[in-house]
């Protein structure tokens, strides 16, 4: 207004996470004493002696991006008054999620402008993010469903070639592993080529010994 801004510092406002702007009521401006005039794209909040104390710049969408005034006369009215002191945990996020005890320090020791009068009380003070970023991994996965009977599904793998052949000059082994018992087989071989005829051979040591083919590998 008249070339004069300023920067104000407006609490109980809606915080919406993500969003660069904060969304102030015009409900809680009315509760305050405000009244509120408007037109041709523009809005204005102004005191009961009609002293202008926000214009709007130019409607933009459906919202009022505001522009304060500087030159205010002095009053002692103070449902005028703007300025909410935030919460812990609001501040905890405005200033880029803090951890709580330096927060905590920050407000105690006013290292920081405008942390007047804030409460450095953090009970029940539990920031989700910074707990998920701190996590070194996801949670374990609570189990898998086991077989029913043993040869019902098998677990194989083959793994080379290594660098270093073996004494029988192998570079390969392969290895089955039933769901059911953890029982596991194991076949060192010189090609990959070799897991399918020792599957087989098993397959035919399964029926002669079990009475049961391998159902799911």
């Amino acid at each position: 207004m008249n070339g004069n801004q300023t920067l104000c510092h407006f609490g109980n406002v809606q915080y919406v996470p993500g969003m660069t702007y904060a969304l102030l009521s015009w409900g809680i401006l009315d509760d305050h004493g405000l009244h509120v005039q408007g037109g041709d794209g523009i809005i204005r909040f102004l005191q009961c002696d009609w002293t202008i104390i926000i214009e709007s710049l130019k409607k933009t969408g459906k919202l009022y991006y505001l522009n304060t005034v500087s030159n205010l006369p002095p009053t002692s009215d103070t449902t005028a008054a703007l300025a909410v002191i935030p919460s812990f945990d609001l501040l905890h996020k405005h200033l880029a999620h803090p951890g709580k005890d330096a927060l905590q320090l920050m407000i105690q020791k006013n290292l920081v402008d405008g942390l007047d009068n804030v409460s450095d009380d953090a009970k029940d003070f539990d920031c989700i993010a910074c707990v998920q970023g701190k996590m070194m991994h996801g949670s374990f996965q609570t189990g898998h469903k086991v077989a029913a009977e043993h040869l019902d599904q098998l677990h194989s793998d083959v793994c080379g070639p290594m660098d270093i052949p073996s004494l029988s000059k192998n570079r390969y082994f392969c290895i089955l592993v039933d769901n059911r018992t953890r029982y596991l087989w194991f076949l060192p071989c010189s090609k990959k080529s070799d897991f399918m005829p020792w599957f087989t051979h098993l397959d035919t040591l399964f029926t002669n010994h079990y009475h049961s083919h391998m159902k799911i590998l």
